[in-house]
């Protein structure tokens, strides 16, 4: 490269195409980082929803259970029982859905489902004999609380599970702004 290749250089280096070409770069760079900036962010807080909503569902299925199965009981209605099996049908898909969408949690989940069915014995026998003594039983509600403290212990989990997602996303976070300004510095 000759002295008038080191010119054009030179000259394109301090005249104004240089500077649109960096700001461009910027700009470029400022626009990738931003969109992964926000589907990182996207995706860890539709996750935590999930998450949320999963530790819900199940503490809003359980007390439905219950209530239906005592409003059974104590009015003979069918009613009370068809919403009985119609919320016990939706409680199982959700763990089952949850188990398939976070395996960090499967073994927890089991656990839960395990207890479910431990007690629809107890609620299905109480509705069949229209007995509410069963439901006052010490068995029962040595599994109802097992299965309130499993609920207890999920909630932790989640909890966990969403401080880890939310300290990937700052790393991520961190990484690309990292990465970015050493791009532009380059």
């Amino acid at each position: 490269m000759g002295e008038m290749g080191m010119r054009r250089i030179q000259s394109f280096i301090s005249n104004k195409h240089f500077f649109t070409f960096m700001m461009s770069a910027f700009l470029l760079v400022s626009l990738i980082l931003s969109f992964f900036i926000f589907q990182n962010f996207t995706s860890m807080d539709s996750q935590k929803n999930q998450l949320d909503k999963l530790s819900n569902d199940i503490e809003k299925y359980d007390l439905n259970l219950t209530n239906e199965s005592i409003l059974f009981i104590l009015t003979g209605d069918q009613s009370h029982y068809s919403k009985y099996l119609e919320t016990n049908t939706e409680l199982e898909k959700t763990i089952t859905t949850a188990k398939d969408t976070f395996p960090s949690l499967e073994n927890k989940l089991t656990e839960l489902q395990e207890l479910n069915d431990a007690l629809l014995i107890f609620e299905k026998e109480a509705m069949d004999n229209q007995n509410s003594q069963i439901l006052s039983s010490n068995e029962y509600n040595l599994v109802k609380n097992d299965f309130k403290k499993n609920t207890i212990e999920l909630q932790n989990l989640i909890n966990q599970l969403n401080k880890n997602n939310q300290q990937n996303f700052v790393r991520t976070l961190v990484l690309l702004l990292v990465f970015g300004g050493l791009f532009l510095i380059l």
